[in-house]
């Protein structure tokens, strides 16, 4: 909304957002991939030009497949369809269209997940580049991070560059990718066209984004860093206690789920304990028929 109306309301006020027109691009999945395939970055190949149910078939996809919507957050009507029945079931649905869909191959979760914390400035440079791996998440078949890692990976960053500069972006946003393991090779799911929901990994790791935005709002030269520490840890123990609750692997996760080193929660803070409280609520309304049928059943 802020972008879409950005000329009118800067009148008023700084607004410190893309613009629209590269808020599209970065906002539809499709878009992004098309940009992505069309330069060379790697990326989940997607099916491009699909208008009716014909075209996937001709396209002969090898399953499993992700089916989407081309725009949204999370997992929210993420679905991942492992024979051709499936999809024409899942296509069949009144409320799927093929124009609010992606369709693209599914990456096994063997390996790792990336989240590239990016900011870039006015003059098209490069202030912040960021990586944390996705170490566990949830829910287990594709779903937000609980436990995130900064690490050091340049070809992301790479990557990365290129992508946003692509399609001409300014200011802060968050680019997330898998690593295949068929190639090892760590390939772009989506933009994020915004700081993070684990932006307080880059805080902690010594990068103030808060600091960058406002820079860059007032037309002040925005500060670069270079560097940051790595190895710092971001746990959502909500959401990581689901994950331990649902995973086979729960007592094989490196690092270990009983593991606190160097790590900081998402949300609790001593100073401001209310909103771990509320949104320890939130979780267990949304997830009580999970947990219940889980735990107790």
């Amino acid at each position: 909304m802020l972008s879409k109306n950005k000329v009118e309301l800067s009148r008023y006020a700084y607004i410190a957002i893309a613009d629209w027109e590269t808020i599209q691009i970065a906002c539809d999945k499709y878009s992004t991939m098309k940009v992505c395939m069309d330069y060379g970055i790697p990326c989940t190949k997607t099916l491009l030009n699909v208008n009716c149910i014909q075209d996937i078939l001709d396209a002969n996809p090898a399953f499993p497949l992700v089916v989407k919507p081309r725009i949204s957050y999370g997992a929210i009507g993420f679905n991942v369809v492992k024979t051709k029945e499936e999809l024409l079931n899942l296509l069949a649905k009144e409320d799927v269209s093929l124009n609010d869909i992606i369709i693209q191959e599914y990456i096994f979760h063997t390996d790792l997940q990336y989240e590239a914390a990016m900011f870039i400035d006015s003059n098209n440079i490069t202030k912040t580049a960021l990586v944390f791996s996705k170490n566990r998440w949830f829910p287990i078949n594709g779903g937000s991070s609980t436990l995130n890692i900064t690490v050091e990976d340049k070809e992301i960053v790479t990557n990365c560059e290129k992508l946003l500069k692509q399609i001409n972006w300014r200011g802060c946003a968050d680019i997330d990718l898998i690593r295949d393991p068929r190639d090892g090779v760590a390939k772009v799911l989506e933009i994020n066209p915004r700081a993070s929901g684990s932006v307080k990994i880059c805080f902690e790791a010594g990068v103030d984004l808060a600091k960058q935005i406002l820079e860059s709002a007032l037309g002040n030269e925005v500060t670069k860093y270079d560097k940051y520490e790595i190895g710092v840890r971001l746990r959502r123990m909500h959401t990581d206690v689901l994950w331990f609750i649902y995973s086979k692997g729960r007592f094989k996760a490196r690092p270990s789920w009983f593991n606190f080193k160097r790590t900081k929660e998402h949300i609790f803070s001593w100073s401001d304990p209310l909103p771990w409280f509320s949104s320890t609520l939130q979780a267990f309304g949304k997830y009580k028929k999970e947990i219940k049928k889980r735990v107790f059943w």
